[in-house]
């Protein structure tokens, strides 16, 4: 499996800006196109526990394009102050056709695997990210900002 943002490939460790990961990625896989196959993109470090930004279902003839898409693409977002966060793709070989239908976004990998039925991964990417902050850095530390006063030794 082969993964490219922006023609870039990922590989595992990548650090990527959230703002080069916003666009659903282009992903090669190089596998028996008469099997199913099941894609899952997830953040274990989420502040809200794992968070899942991408699962596809029934992917067939090797083009993820083709796949039903239980939870459709979200890019990365992570919120400041919360350091890097690994996003990590899985590929699975699909044991079952029909997949029940998932209305949330914070199922952990191991209750993926139990709910969709799936051995361990064909396939296992990482990429790392952490909040952008754009513009200059801004000094919160007043005391820093302000001329000390030697004679009433304050700031």
């Amino acid at each position: 499996m082969e993964i490219f943002y922006n023609n870039k490939q990922i590989l595992n460790n990548t650090f990527l800006k959230p703002s080069e990961t916003q666009l659903e990625p282009k992903i090669k896989i190089q596998l028996n196109s008469n099997k199913l196959y099941l894609l899952i993109m997830y953040d274990p470090d989420a502040v809200v526990g794992t968070f899942d930004h991408w699962i596809v279902t029934n992917i067939v003839n090797q083009n993820i394009k083709n796949g039903l898409q239980l939870l459709p693409y979200m890019g990365p977002k992570p919120p400041p102050k919360t350091g890097n966060h690994r996003y990590i793709f899985e590929l699975y070989e699909q044991k079952e056709l029909n997949i029940p239908s998932l209305k949330e976004r914070n199922y952990t990998i191991n209750m993926l695997r139990k709910i969709l039925k799936l051995d361990k991964p064909l396939f296992k990417i990482q990429f790392i990210s952490k909040n952008e902050v754009g513009g200059r850095k801004i000094n919160t530390n007043k005391k820093k900002n302000r001329k000390y006063n030697k004679t009433k030794k304050r700031y």
